[in-house]
């Protein structure tokens, strides 16, 4: 994997690794527990639209443009969306290895090279972190001690 994806894929580790925490940390009921949000508004389908995404940009970096499905997958298990986001993640990592930075993803027209492509994934990713954090603090979901000491919290 050439340096500067590999810097990438670092950050997408870090990024997904407090979604695992979540998922593989919280109570299922508080999993289930509503958000103040019309979609989206459990942890759990957070993290299900947030696996969907992630499909549409692995898919992107062979078809060289980006298309959301919005495919609301809708699981139920804490343990198989883990699964399921951890072979999408090893598949992922398996696209980077074989890249050499110069492609180009076609966003309706706009051509985005693959750093701001992934970078966009990560974006993404950590804006349902903030989310997800900000919904605990406002329907009192503790949040995992790994979550508070990775990103910083202050309970």
């Amino acid at each position: 994997m050439i340096n500067s994806i590999q810097g990438l894929w670092r950050e997408w580790e870090y990024a997904r690794g407090i979604g695992y925490n979540f998922l593989s940390k919280v109570n299922n009921d508080d999993l289930t527990k509503l958000f103040p949000r019309e979609n989206y508004n459990t942890i759990l389908a957070q993290y299900n639209e947030l696996y969907e995404i992630q499909q549409d940009y692995v898919d992107a970096i062979d078809s060289g443009s980006i298309q959301f499905k919005g495919r609301n997958l809708h699981l139920t298990s804490a343990a198989e969306l883990i699964n399921k986001m951890k072979e999408l993640d090893g598949e992922l990592k398996l696209k980077l290895e074989t890249i050499n930075g110069d492609e180009y993803i076609s966003w309706w027209g706009d051509e985005r090279n693959i750093h701001q492509h992934i970078c966009a994934m990560i974006s993404h990713e950590m804006l349902h972190v903030g989310q997800v954090v900000a919904f605990c603090y406002a329907v009192n979901i503790k949040i995992p001690e790994e979550v508070v000491n990775t990103i910083h919290l202050d309970g």
